[in-house]
């Protein structure tokens, strides 16, 4: 909520005012912005400094405002890792709970050139000390970016303490700007900066804008005080400096732009037709007064009751304020469904955000199973193969809590406008987390499922989006969910542990299991014999037909191969059985589901854990691509290190650094590796993305089996060949023995 203005007396013209109200004291343009950085270090919380937001969910403090936070020494110079920080909003008026926010990126205190060392305590000068905090949740809807303005000297400035309270304003002069730094004297009158005010906004009245930073104050050397001494000088960090240090937020600066509700810069044809289509649907004042009131509570909005909003104020805040569209189009469709399909469509068009209205939205999140993020993100990536999700999800996803990540995935999924699918002419297209959600609700029983499809019709019907077209989706979902349920059933596996002994030449032992969890592999053959290729796919296939395994409908038997790592990219999937005249061919890769496993990589207690781990994680944990700027293990092990989550990655390395890349991968844990065993070319390692990217994490082995079948169907010399370790660390794989055991079952 925005502060409201001091009373006064009455307009008696309302349409002199703005319907949304603004604060008009001299700091507006600050309390916007204005973060609170608070003390979490001890039992009870305190303000440790200030911050400003400066858009995309980042906060800006100084970086010894953090390091207080978490009770650290203020100049310690290394990033605080994974730890969580508190940040609040005073400015936007009433109280408000907290926000968590992690540190993306870090300027620690340094003194300043030509010593140029980091920062240490007793030091009165230092330049640097910047912290950019992003939030782990969505920001406020009243939270705008700063407005920044450069810094100079007799600049008039004003600072605030952390806590955000209007009287512990202190005045200043920019008395010298010198690069890096800059120093603010204090009148001798009112209140002066002290502690609690660093990181927070210089605001300049003459530039309405804030110019910089506080950094700290320059104390008085100890001893008796002189009239000498320095009084009331602090440091800053001006904007210049802030916009060198982190180039990403300055965009940020819009000289020309309101900071409350910012326009869009230039001429725009789609928000022009928008605001003639608002102008038109809400000409009568009558239709504005019945939607302003419903629009000002789901918004919380801080608006002047006695004012009725007018047309051109009500198309701003359509386009600027989030959800503010959806939010009028969902009041609007109740008696006019053809106008709010119509403005809906135009404002997205014109760049409005939010296709969900906040009461949509919270009952999608109601609705929606326990621990349903996961799941959510795989019916996604099934729903939308070519879609590129991984992308638009923050760096913080993988890391946040449960709820926070199913907002977040909510959030992402909106920006999806379609799902790229046909409709019906003259009909807005099916957004794709309409299309997400009824995947979700395929796999899910009832109740979830119902009131899913519930939600999806409510928010279908009040975008226009046509009945046939959501029965497509759902319909979609149907067969999808039935393809899932059937791949995660018990299949037969056959698992053959393989020695090349000549160049065409291999021994082989081989056990066969149904696929159900409870039973024991038994061991079918295991000799001395050596055989080609063409022998060991024949003797395969005849193993699966004589345990019945290749007649179970929709059940396609796994064949995984135990290889030394050297041997990982022996073509066994191309296998064939050299079919005569008259035979039905069979080639592994295409008629079974063939995967690679390395057994003697996982021998390490420690690395078996991580294994194990990252395994647990397949469905929601990151991706790695593995691109031709890998060359060492080294590179592996720091990228692995540094998302303990990834359990799959694409091998794109040059293919002479593949097979130490790829055993550095399964040593250290992952799982699941996706590789092409043919030549790197420029664009090579797109299908492999769209492999792994286009369903579920655990589809990955039949959508491999399907490409390889449609090779056949379709060769082409540049084709990718994909090799797939799948690792599955709930099935350890038997135990290798060459000589003939006891009662087994000799097939030749």
């Amino acid at each position: 909520m925005l502060r409201e203005a001091p009373p006064g007396p009455v307009n008696m013209n309302p349409r002199a005012r703005p319907w949304l109200r603004t604060d008009p004291s001299e700091a507006s343009t600050v309390w916007h912005s204005f973060a609170s950085v608070l003390d979490t270090s001890s039992t009870s919380t305190s303000v440790a400094g200030a911050g400003v937001y400066v858009g995309d969910g980042l906060v800006l403090t100084c970086a010894h405002v953090v390091n207080d936070a978490l009770g650290d020494e203020p100049f310690t110079p290394e990033p605080p890792r994974d730890a969580l920080v508190s940040v609040a909003f005073p400015g936007l008026g009433e109280p408000r709970d907290s926000l968590t926010a992690r540190v993306s990126a870090w300027i620690p205190a340094q003194h300043p050139a030509p010593e140029a060392r980091p920062a240490l305590p007793g030091d009165r000068v230092w330049t640097g000390d910047l912290a950019l905090l992003r939030l782990q949740s969505a920001p406020p809807p009243l939270l705008r970016p700063v407005r920044w303005m450069p810094m100079a000297e007799r600049q008039s400035v004003r600072a605030w303490h952390g806590n955000g309270e209007q009287f512990t304003f202190a005045n200043g002069a920019v008395k010298l700007y010198d690069g890096p730094v800059s120093y603010i004297d204090g009148p001798l009158e009112g209140a002066a900066v002290g502690p609690g005010y660093s990181g927070g906004p210089l605001w300049c009245a003459e530039q309405d804008a804030v110019v910089g930073l506080v950094l700290g104050i320059i104390e008085p050397p100890p001893g008796g005080f002189a009239s000498s001494h320095v009084v009331r000088r602090f440091l800053a960090v001006p904007w210049q400096s802030v916009r060198s240090f982190l180039p990403e937020i300055a965009p940020r600066s819009h000289p020309g732009r309101s900071p409350h509700r910012p326009r869009s810069a230039g001429y725009s044809p789609a928000l022009h037709a928008f605001n003639r289509l608002v102008a038109d649907v809400f000409r009568d004042p009558g239709r504005r007064a019945e939607q302003a009131p419903r629009l000002a509570d789901e918004l919380e909005l801080d608006v002047d009751t006695d004012v009725l909003v007018g047309v051109d104020e009500l198309a701003e805040i359509l386009a600027t304020v989030p959800r503010a569209l959806a939010v009028l189009c969902e009041g609007l469709a109740v008696d006019r469904p053809d106008s709010a399909s119509r403005l809906m469509s135009a404002g997205l068009a014109a760049g409005a955000s939010g296709l969900l209205s906040v009461s949509e939205r919270r009952w999608l999140l109601d609705v929606l199973p326990e621990s349903a993020a996961a799941r959510l993100e795989e019916a996604a990536r099934s729903a939308m193969p070519h879609a590129t999700l991984t992308s638009h999800l923050p760096p913080e996803y993988r890391n946040a809590p449960e709820e926070e990540r199913l907002r977040q995935l909510v959030d992402v999924l909106e920006e999806f406008r379609s799902d790229g699918a046909a409709v019906v002419e003259g009909t807005p297209r099916v957004p794709a987390v309409l299309r997400a959600v009824e995947y979700l609700a395929a796999l899910c029983g009832e109740p979830a499922a119902g009131g899913m499809r519930e939600w999806s019709d409510a928010v279908a019907v009040r975008l226009g989006v046509a009945r046939s077209a959501l029965g497509e989706r759902r319909e979609d979902a149907r067969v999808w969910a039935l393809r899932e349920s059937a791949t995660a059933e018990p299949q037969p596996r056959l698992t053959v542990a393989l020695e090349p002994v000549t160049a065409t030449g291999y021994r082989c032992v081989i056990w066969y299991t149904s696929g159900r969890r409870d039973e024991t592999a038994w061991q079918v053959l295991a000799d001395d014999d050596t055989r080609t290729p063409e022998e060991i796919t024949r003797l395969l296939h005849a193993i699966l037909i004589r345990q019945g395994a290749v007649a179970l409908p929709g059940k396609v038997p796994v064949v995984e191969f135990l290889l030394d790592s050297n041997d990982l990219d022996e073509p066994v999937d191309t296998w064939d059985n050299n079919a005569a005249d008259g035979e039905d061919p069979v080639v592994l890769g295409a008629a079974y589901t063939v995967i690679l496993r390395c057994p003697r990589l996982r021998e390490d207690i420690g690395q078996r854990r991580s294994w194990q781990s990252r395994w647990e994680n397949l469905d929601s944990g990151g991706l790695l691509h593995l691109t031709e700027e890998y060359t060492t293990s080294l590179q592996v092990y720091g990228a692995l290190q540094a998302d303990l989550n990834a359990s799959r990655v694409i091998l794109a390395c040059a293919p002479r650094h593949r097979a130490a890349l790829r055993a550095a991968c399964m040593k250290y844990g992952i799982p699941v590796v996706l590789w092409d065993r043919g030549a790197i070319a420029a664009g090579r390692g797109d299908p492999l993305v769209a492999l792994m990217l286009g369903g579920s994490a655990r589809g990955l082995p039949h959508r491999v089996r399907t490409h390889r079948a449609r090779a056949l169907a379709q060769p082409r010399r540049d084709a990718p060949q994909p090799a797939l370790v799948w690792d599955d660390a709930t099935a350890l794989p038997p135990t290798s023995r060459w000589s003939d055991p006891i009662e087994q079952e000799q097939i030749r």
